[in-house]
């Protein structure tokens, strides 16, 4: 079910356009007035935008994804700054360029409250996890890392998903799991 009207969710997907086209404009990302939205738009949120070449196979299509793990500003300002970052911030990319605007495919994931899991092994952690559902965050002294439930779709294995997990946040796969505090949630999708 979905949290948002379909007019709310194209007015994110519509920000977070005209916050790529202001950034290739003015090199910095676009701050709304956030009172000129919705009451659901002016809420905290936490948000990730993802940026998919149309162009491309699926497996080599990513241009970009980065977002926000709590939310710490209204979801309107959060999907603006996280449209500018994935087009423009993320490293694993070299910036966008005007010519591959109009090919962009955008993708907004918006996160619900994390809810602790509780787990003192791998086997109890596999347990408590649903494979397509949930998005799993991983907190330690020595690293954090998420992964979206859309990742599911490429790692659909539990212990590979949560090695990936280890391996995003730069753990060895024998770190003491005891220092470690996991993560789940969901993710409303707006396309």
């Amino acid at each position: 079910m979905s949290l948002l009207t379909k007019a709310e969710e194209q007015e994110l997907i519509h920000i977070a356009r005209y916050s790529i086209e202001y950034g290739l404009k003015f090199q910095k990302p676009y701050i709304p007035d956030v009172k000129k939205y919705p009451e659901a738009l002016q809420k905290k949120g936490a948000s990730f935008v993802t940026l998919l070449i149309k162009d491309l196979p699926n497996e080599s299509n990513l241009r970009g994804c980065i977002g926000s793990i709590h939310p710490t500003t209204s979801l309107v300002e959060d999907v603006s700054l996280n449209a500018f970052n994935a087009a423009f911030k993320d490293p694993r990319f070299p910036p966008l360029k005007v010519e591959e605007k109009d090919k962009i495919h955008i993708k907004i994931s918006i996160l619900s409250p994390f809810q602790k899991i509780q787990a003192n092994s791998l086997k109890e952690l596999y347990d408590q996890i649903q494979p397509f559902k949930d998005g799993i965050f991983l907190k330690s002294p020595a690293g954090r890392a998420t992964f979206l439930p859309d990742v599911w779709n490429k790692i659909p294995d539990k212990e590979r998903f949560i090695k990936e997990l280890y391996r995003k946040a730069n753990l060895p796969y024998d770190y003491p799991f005891s220092k470690i505090q996991w993560f789940k949630y969901t993710t409303e999708h707006i396309e």
